[in-house]
Formats: C-alpha cells, sequence, structure tokens
C-alpha cells in the first residue's frame, strides 16, 4: 500500500524513516520510502511511504502529521492507490457504497470471544446486547437515575470493524424507558477526537463515542426500530469496546430486548 504526499522539500530520508520507527503508529512495517525531484532544478518533489497493508485510520493520521513537520504545513495526501476498485477487465469503476474494501457486511447482537492462548477467537462467541426485566441479575441502581435500574454490556469484536446501523427489538416496555450505546477506548490507547489523534491517559476506560443517546424502548417493537444511517463510521480498532445500557423503572420486570449491530468487518468467521 503507497501513500504518496506532493510538494515535499528534499530530506533525508533515513531520518525520517527514523521519525517513523519512533513514531507512536501500530503499524511501523514499512517496506521502502522513497522521494522523488519535480526537476533537476526544483528543490521539492513527491514523498512515497509504502506498507505491506492498508493503515489504520490512527496510523495514516499519525503519518500525516509527521510529513506535515517536514513540510510546515498542510500535507495534501493522495489516496492509496489500491482503494481504486477495477474491474475483471482492469477498467476502474466508481463505488457509490460506504462498505470498505475488502469487507463484507455482517448483522450481528454479539461481541467475539477473544483468542486464549492458542484457542483463536470465536466471532460471535462473546455477550449478547440483550435484556430481561425479569432476571434481576441483570440489574443495578448503582449510577442509575432515581427510581431506575440499569443493565449494561459490553463486547469488543477480534477485528477492526466500521459500525453501519443498528435495530433495537423490545416488547413489554415501561414508560420512560431508554437505551445508550458508546464506544470506550482503553488506557493507554488512541482514539480520534475534533480530527486529533488523542493518548487516553486517564488510567481507565474512556467514553469517546456516545453514539446513541437515550433511544426510546417504550412499548413494543417486535419487528425492530432501526436507527439507520447512509454511510458508515470511520474504522473502529479491535482494542476499542462497545457498551449497551439499559434504563427502564425499577418496578419493572416484564420488559425484555435486544440490539441488533450492523457492521462492516473483514470476516466474520475464523478459520
Amino acid at each position: 500500500m503507497n501513500y504518496r504526499y506532493e510538494n515535499i522539500p528534499n530530506i533525508s530520508l533515513d531520518a525520517f524513516q527514523a521519525t517513523i520507527d519512533a513514531s507512536e503508529m501500530t503499524n511501523k512495517d514499512y517496506t521502502g520510502v522513497t522521494w522523488d525531484r519535480y526537476s533537476p532544478t526544483d528543490d521539492k518533489g513527491s514523498l512515497t511511504i509504502s506498507f505491506d497493508e492498508e493503515l489504520s485510520v490512527l496510523d495514516r493520521d499519525i503519518l500525516e502529521r509527521l510529513v506535515a513537520n517536514i513540510r510546515g504545513g498542510l500535507v495534501i495526501s493522495l489516496l492509496p492507490q489500491t482503494n481504486q476498485p477495477h474491474d475483471a477487465e482492469n477498467k476502474p469503476y466508481v463505488r457509490a457504497e460506504s462498505r470498505p474494501l475488502d469487507c463484507t457486511t455482517c448483522f450481528t447482537t454479539c461481541g467475539d470471544l477473544p483468542a486464549q492462548g492458542s484457542i483463536p477467537p470465536v466471532i460471535g462467541g462473546g455477550d449478547r446486547l440483550d435484556w430481561d426485566a425479569s432476571v434481576s441479575e441483570q440489574w443495578t441502581t448503582e449510577g442509575a437515575p432515581s427510581g431506575m435500574k440499569q443493565r449494561k454490556v459490553d463486547i469488543q469484536f477480534c477485528d477492526s470493524i466500521w459500525l453501519k446501523e443498528g435495530t433495537v427489538y423490545f416488547n413489554n416496555g415501561p414508560k420512560g424507558g431508554y437505551v445508550d450505546m458508546e464506544v470506550l477506548c482503553p488506557p493507554g490507547g488512541y482514539y480520534m477526537y475534533l480530527g486529533e489523534v488523542k493518548l487516553n491517559d486517564t488510567g481507565d476506560w474512556l467514553v469517546v463515542n456516545h453514539y446513541v443517546i437515550k433511544s426510546t424502548i417504550e412499548g413494543d417493537a417486535p419487528m425492530g426500530d432501526e436507527l439507520n444511517t447512509e454511510t458508515c463510521s470511520e474504522e473502529i480498532p479491535s482494542y476499542m469496546k462497545f457498551r449497551m445500557t439499559i434504563t427502564i423503572p425499577t418496578s419493572d420486570v416484564n420488559s425484555h430486548g435486544v440490539v441488533q449491530m450492523e457492521v462492516y468487518r473483514k470476516r466474520t468467521v475464523v478459520v
């Protein structure tokens, strides 16, 4: 995967490679760094950094900032060359869908079971995003609003995912009930905030995205209440986790339901 940047002054490639090695990038497995002068009398040219795999959104942002430091300003980044799809006759075409290349659509109500030693991860083997008001062990009033109880379920995926849409299925929902969905970054992890890469130095899991805020779960929606969008999220790394929080009155013992996520991911089974 090649990343090319324009209007770059003549630089020491060894020094720039050392800068990459010392950076906070997760993937530093670059296969080559080249600088091509525009003309014999020009002191600027194009800089190309090659990697075995496409960079994550966080690594790509860090790389562009490294390049910005040597250019002294805004960097114009060209899309990776393989991002332009081609048909069987090698003719380029335009894709109008949000699904990233080499990804498949997956509908799931569960997280993944992480790898344990030599045992590979199990996709769909993690906790389920469901609730049942009649099961007292699922609920707590600690931290909940007055007169309410909450159920929290955390899930993770073994690969990066791109979040597309979601559906909430529920029955016998009481007045005042609602669901929240959040993305959390682990201590020492990196996340995007207002276009910048941030380090979670809080020492605890940090909510970095609250993408469903008090969505109503009153009444019945056996066919599902769809939360639709025409696009998808940026890449969400596998070290992030999702948290579902269900909030209902303490008197409720009848409601139940499940959240289904529509995601894009590289694989849906481990073989």
